[in-house]
């Protein structure tokens, strides 16, 4: 594994290959880099501190953000990608994904290159709603009788664990148990808690609702619990 200099140093070298729309070699240097992040956070040295294992991960989820935007680079780098319907959805989650990565990591990062995946990620966001208005979404009501605590977990509703703090490098979450889970109902609403289930006019056919997304499953933190990225 590289330094721990080296590996924050990795973003000088993903910022030229961006900038020369080789977007394979900036996902290549920021998967690497997550890859080793998240080495660390599995064997971090005895000697550090939780606050060196926050940045560790606060670190790891940037470069992921960077993984992202690089991907949605490469979405968009074809001229005729706002002609196609598959396109557009697939930018769309992939621009959901990169703004609620980097809102997470503006606390702790900061930058030109947090600004300028910010200042475009708005421009794309201002794309989408001029040509297509703010949208509507498909927001599920699920009646979850239990939920698990990402660090120590025990019922989220007992422990001592704040949901979305993070923790000697590992974020807490809550986990649903799926034992009862039960979808009460489907409503349709403009301001969703997922915006990735938005409902595209292409989709509407007379009466009916053909290819929309109902529930979606994203992590901000997902590369700990897998290498399947896309």
């Amino acid at each position: 594994m590289r330094s721990w200099d080296d590996i924050c140093a990795s973003e000088y070298s993903y910022v030229p290959a961006l900038d020369r729309g080789d977007n394979e070699k900036a996902k290549l240097i920021a998967r690497t880099t997550v890859n080793e992040l998240k080495t660390l956070l599995g064997n971090p040295p005895p000697e550090k501190s939780e606050e060196f294992l926050q940045s560790v991960f606060y670190l790891s989820v940037f470069f992921r953000t960077l993984y992202d935007f690089a991907a949605l680079k490469e979405l968009t780098s074809p001229d005729d990608w706002v002609r196609n319907r598959e396109s557009l959805e697939a930018v769309w989650v992939k621009l959901c994904d990169c703004k609620e990565r980097l809102e997470f990591v503006r606390s702790a990062v900061a930058g030109d290159t947090v600004e300028r995946i910010a200042n475009d990620l708005a421009e794309l966001e201002a794309f989408y709603f001029t040509h297509f208005g703010q949208g509507l979404y498909v927001s599920p009501v699920l009646l979850v009788k239990r939920a698990f605590c990402t660090i120590c977990k025990k019922d989220i509703r007992c422990c001592a664990h704040l949901s979305g703090r993070v923790y000697a490098g590992r974020r807490c979450a809550a986990i649903p148990d799926t034992v009862g889970l039960e979808m009460k109902s489907c409503d349709f609403v403009q301001i969703p808690r997922d915006l990735r289930c938005r409902i595209w006019p292409w989709q509407v056919k007379e009466d009916k609702l053909l290819g929309i997304k109902i529930l979606t499953i994203f992590q901000i933190d997902d590369f700990i619990e897998t290498d399947e990225w896309e």
